[in-house]
């Protein structure tokens, strides 16, 4: 809080100027684009140019004064104060962008005021001026013996209980030191970081000429903060000069400090410029546009995203605010357009590709063409017709076009059979380049094909779209034939046909034979006449070859071994028999006759075979 010299009843003003946003749908954002770091334009009198400010920068040298009360002592230990102000560096050299950072001391004890706490009207946003004034002066002379004030630049004075935080450009005390002004920050100990940060920022040199150059203003409501109401009614969570709960500063008290140059577009309504944005908390860059309205009056356009000190945001996109310098502090001299008025909350302000602002009133018009990365391209005018002009009626504004190198003139600039509008808006192709992503395919032909025109590999078998049209493969599966294998290890490593599942057509899949180590080009792979579906060992040639040889061996062994047995088993028979029968058998195997069948000697006239049975023929 930035506590004024004088309370003067303010009236809650509604703002005069129509911020009445008119939201356009959008769609994905453009992935070819590389985010830009230099603001470019259509040219003529409203080229943005860089404002010089102004820096905020170096060591801000702080004492703090540790304070107490005769009737209230402190309860926050001296170490929970301490990492407060390491934090309070860290978030300025953040916020700053390494320009500025806070050298701080404490005090080694706490001091004791003269005055009881209870005497004193100072707890409270409506404080007694004179019991602060009071209070201040009892600290730091409490503390003036043990402290050169002349190595500070800031004063902050902890004070235990709940007195009301607030910082003053001059506490008009004098020191022993020889001192009788500096800058001055009062907190209570159990003020949060937030709050550190907020009052110093009233103190830090800025280029707020209502303050002479000493900070930045109050940018939430006295009015409503009186009636002791939510007071953040016109900048919600976008800067911390609104709110110490707020994650961290705006473009604008950003730019008021020096920290960063925005680019100034005049307008014109002859004209339109388009700049690529990139996030405030990036390091370089165009990371606001200025657009003067008159001297005291401007917008101011800057893209917030959830990165660095601004993780804690809301919502991302690009947020437009209405500084108005002839509104003093707590009166709204900075107000954020809401993209969405029909929300109770500025959390949803950001606007988003697609979207356009209009203050028909002061001719202002904003279109937010494009995003790429994490920034965006805004188009600026005086004029509405310029601001959507399309010459060639491509889906992008010739402002755009410009900006891009695409011609306004031609609604498909590289001839690839996709207007540029949908190259950009729809696609996220390069308008410039036919083949985006180099595979051999126009962007218009993967579009009709369905392919990806931002990968060269939709499918992702090792083999580009381009390449697999010509193969006849199919660019949308890996494994166009279904055999198991990715048509790139198909074509460049087996050199099967990734067409055909089985490329030898030996009943196995190319894949199979693969894994069995058979070649997928070669039906019988190890020679021996049996295709390799059939073959139980398809990579030995003596299988199943030498099995079948063995196997008929055996039945050839087995079946002179039966028959042997049952030769013998005859002979066996037949030595049973009378001696007369045999002495006639062998009588008869003197005849000279055998037995056609099994070669044994027949019965001399016998039809049959003695030994096997067999019926003889007769000559």
């Amino acid at each position: 809080m930035r506590r004024p010299a004088f309370l003067v009843a303010l009236s809650l003003i509604v703002l005069t100027v129509d911020l009445a946003g008119i939201a356009v749908a959008g769609s994905s954002p453009t992935r070819w684009l590389e985010p830009l770091t230099n603001a470019q334009s259509t040219g003529g009198s409203n080229t943005p140019v860089h404002v010089s400010r102004a820096v905020t920068k170096g060591a801000q040298r702080v004492v703090a004064i540790l304070a107490e009360f005769p009737d209230r002592a402190h309860v926050v230990d001296t170490d929970t104060i301490r990492r407060n102000f390491d934090e309070l560096s860290s978030s300025y050299k953040e916020a700053s962008y390494g320009l500025a950072w806070i050298e701080w001391t404490i005090t080694d004890r706490w001091y004791q005021v003269q005055t009881p706490l209870s005497k004193l009207d100072i707890e409270q946003w409506n404080y007694k001026q004179t019991d602060m004034d009071k209070f201040e002066r009892e600290a730091v002379w409490a503390a003036d013996g043990r402290v050169d004030f002349r190595n500070y630049d800031y004063v902050y004075i902890i004070a235990a209980g709940g007195v009301w935080g607030h910082a003053k450009c001059d506490f008009g005390v004098r020191t022993n030191d020889g001192l009788n002004t500096f800058k001055g920050v009062v907190l209570n100990e159990e003020d949060e970081v937030g709050t550190y940060i907020h009052e110093l920022g009233h103190l830090l040199p800025s280029d707020y000429k209502a303050f002479e150059g000493c900070g930045l203003p109050d940018l939430y409501s006295y009015y409503v903060a009186r009636q002791d109401e939510t007071a953040n009614i016109w900048v919600g969570p976008w800067d911390l000069m609104a709110s110490s709960l707020n994650p961290g500063f705006g473009a604008w008290s950003k730019i008021t400090l020096g920290w960063i140059q925005p680019d100034e577009i005049r307008l014109d309504k002859n004209k339109a410029t388009a700049v690529d944005l990139l996030p405030l908390e990036e390091d370089s860059g165009t990371r606001a546009v200025v657009v003067p309205i008159d001297k005291e009056r401007s917008y101011v356009i800057e893209v917030r995203r959830q990165i660095g000190s601004d993780n804690a945001l809301p919502a991302e996109g690009v947020l437009i605010t209405f500084v108005d310098l002839t509104r003093d502090s707590g009166d709204g001299p900075v107000r954020v357009v809401d993209s969405k008025p029909a929300t109770e909350t500025l959390k949803d302000a950001p606007f988003t590709k697609g979207d356009i602002f209009q203050d028909d009133k002061n001719q202002f018009y904003v279109l937010i063409a494009l995003a790429h990365g994490t920034g965006f391209t805004i188009v600026v005018s005086g004029s509405k017709e310029q601001l959507l002009k399309d010459a060639d009626q491509d889906g992008l504004v010739d402002a755009v076009e410009g900006q891009l190198g695409t011609d306004p003139k031609n609604p498909d600039s590289d001839g690839d059979g996709l207007n540029d509008g949908d190259e950009v808006n729809r696609y996220g192709t390069n308008p410039l380049n036919a083949d985006t992503d180099n595979d051999g395919l126009p962007d218009g032909r993967e579009v009709q094909l369905g392919t990806d025109p931002l990968s060269p590999d939709s499918d992702g078998d090792g083999l580009t779209d381009g390449r697999e049209i010509q193969l006849g493969t199919n660019p949308l599966a890996a494994d166009s034939d279904a055999d198991g294998l990715k048509d790139e290890d198909e074509v460049n490593g087996y050199g099967t046909n990734p067409l055909m599942p089985d490329t030898d057509q030996d009943g196995l899949t190319d894949a199979r034979e693969i894994s069995l180590g058979t070649n997928p080009s070669n039906p019988d792979t190890d020679g021996d006449f049996w295709r390799d579906g059939l073959d139980p060992a398809p990579i030995n040639v003596l299988m199943p070859n030498i099995l079948i040889v063995a196997v008929c061996v055996l039945a050839l062994v087995s079946a002179i071994a039966y028959r042997r047995h049952r030769k013998s088993a005859v002979g066996t028979a037949s030595s049973k028999q009378h001696p007369a029968l045999i002495t006639e058998q062998r009588s008869e195997q003197a005849s000279g006759e055998f037995c056609m069948s099994c070669g044994s000697a027949l019965a001399a006239g016998s039809d049959f075979c003695y030994t096997c049975g067999a019926k003889q023929r007769k000559a």
